[in-house]
């Protein structure tokens, strides 16, 4: 008799094998379904880094939102800008990735300069059989038709994710958000400039 998976073991199997390599993971066969729900298991079960380093993160007084796409140079950019900005060591920082790809992953993992928490989106084009089965990843800037629309649904779809899952979960209702994308670069002053516009503004 054939033993019967747990949905919810297979879920939590496929979402830290996508986690930990991205590559395996598609490299496994795993249907569209499967791949979202993995990402969703991720989402809700997300790991905060550097909690050892900065401490809990009802410290933190700054959310910095940050969508990814594909482009590693662009984002290694914006990481390196982020590090050199006064007081970054208290913000949170929340990538949300639309492709899993063990190169992006390593990048933020990577950081060691404040507390980070990664996302991904569940509806991503590239989790699609019939992209994944046509794809690189290595070259998926390529792909147009989808790629436009997808990254509005992303959008919206981070802003509820982050303010329901992250902002509300975590009791850090009182803080200021600053949403980035993977191609900007911030001054490091950006944050100090913040917190003068928010004075302002309640004077």
């Amino acid at each position: 008799m054939e033993k019967q998976v747990d949905p919810d073991e297979r879920a939590r199997t496929n979402a830290w094998l996508i986690y930990d390599n991205p590559t395996a993971a598609l490299e496994k066969g795993l249907s569209t379904e499967e791949i979202q729900t993995a990402a969703s298991y991720l989402n809700d079960h997300h790991v905060i880094l550097n909690e050892d380093l900065f401490g809990n993160i009802s410290g933190v007084q700054v959310v910095i939102i940050v969508q990814v796409h594909s482009r590693l140079r662009y984002l290694r950019g914006l990481i390196e800008s982020l590090r050199a900005t006064v007081g970054i060591e208290k913000a949170l920082l929340v990538f949300s990735h639309d492709i899993v790809a063990e190169p992006l992953n390593d990048l933020v993992r990577s950081i060691r300069f404040c507390r980070v928490i990664q996302i991904f989106y569940p509806f991503s084009v590239t989790f699609f059989d019939d992209v994944r089965s046509n794809t690189d990843l290595g070259n998926y800037t390529h792909l147009k038709s989808d790629v436009y629309p997808q990254m509005k649904n992303h959008w919206w779809w981070k802003m509820n994710y982050v303010f329901d899952g992250v902002v509300k979960r975590y009791g850090l209702e009182d803080r200021h958000v600053l949403r980035l994308e993977e191609d900007n670069y911030v001054a490091p002053d950006v944050l100090h400039v913040l917190n003068q516009l928010i004075e302002q503004k309640q004077s």
